[in-house]
């Protein structure tokens, strides 16, 4: 039996080693890299981030400028989950997080049953090629191929919020990990292009269906060597398809880039409802 469900009938989906299939005869083979592919026909095509994207954003990754948030990750996905605990990574790109907080939840003496979801088959490509303990799957955030009341835990790491799916699959006692950039995260980087930047808007307001357990933050520099992790720590922001060719041109004269990392993680459960309430 495979945690997966059918994305057509939502029936639970079987493996043969090579395909997935349910009762209702809709089959989905997998990837030689070990990914499925539960992205519907209709929805098929050139979803989620390219080839080209995926590789910049690996390298500067495993270069660990970003460690401190996943080690962050980590301790905090730990000490909200049980023993036996199932974690769903949405939106989970290459699969850098998802691998630092399964090894340590395993380091922690956990047995955690991992999934990655990503709308880019090049993201679940290079995440099953690289990391063989846990399950991908190329899907929407928005529809995740899972049955209700799945997980112990969802995380959403700089991913579309789907509060509503969240809640779907969420165990009754889980809770939803989001990690988002805080208001002077990469604020050297943009002086450096723009003539007048702006600080980043945060929004940690809690969904209506959530309520926040609490909030934990990072705040460092760090020193980007060489144009070339530059250009990919560039090319993972949100101005990148912002920002004009004559700005972009000023990253190609420096050589090192000092800039502030900082990084806010919320931690929310669901609300309980008022019948619930009263049950209790």
């Amino acid at each position: 039996m495979n945690n997966f469900i059918c994305p057509v009938c939502g029936q639970a989906l079987e493996d043969n080693g090579k395909t997935l299939f349910c009762i209702n005869k809709h089959s989905f083979d997998k990837a030689k890299s070990g990914y499925i592919n539960l992205l519907l026909s209709s929805s098929q095509g050139n979803h989620g981030d390219s080839a080209e994207m995926i590789k910049a954003r690996r390298n500067f990754l495993e270069a660990d400028y970003y460690l401190p948030l996943a080690k962050l990750l980590s301790t905090v996905v730990a000490h909200h989950t049980p023993q036996n605990c199932v974690i769903v990574d949405a939106g989970c790109g290459e699969g850098y997080y998802t691998e630092k907080i399964t090894n340590h939840l395993v380091e922690q003496g956990k047995t955690p049953e991992v999934f990655g979801v990503d709308v880019s088959k090049h993201a679940a490509d290079f995440a099953a090629k690289k990391h063989k303990n846990i399950n991908f799957a190329v899907a929407s955030v928005a529809d995740m191929p899972f049955a209700d009341d799945f997980a112990d835990a969802v995380i959403s790491v700089f991913a579309p919020f789907a509060a509503d799916e969240f809640l779907r699959i969420l165990k009754p006692e889980g809770v939803v990990i989001r990690a988002f950039p805080l208001e002077r995260h990469l604020f050297s980087l943009k002086k450096l292009l723009y003539e007048n930047p702006y600080e980043n808007e945060v929004d940690d307001i809690p969904p209506e269906c959530f309520e926040k357990l609490e909030m934990r933050e990072h705040k460092s520099e760090i020193t980007v060597v060489g144009k070339e992790m530059i250009s990919a720590l560039f090319s993972m922001t949100p101005y990148f398809h912002r920002t004009s060719l004559e700005d972009k041109e000023k990253l190609t004269e420096i050589e090192n880039l000092k800039t502030e990392i900082c990084f806010g993680i919320d931690i929310y459960k669901r609300k309980v409802a008022e019948n619930e309430l009263k049950k209790r």
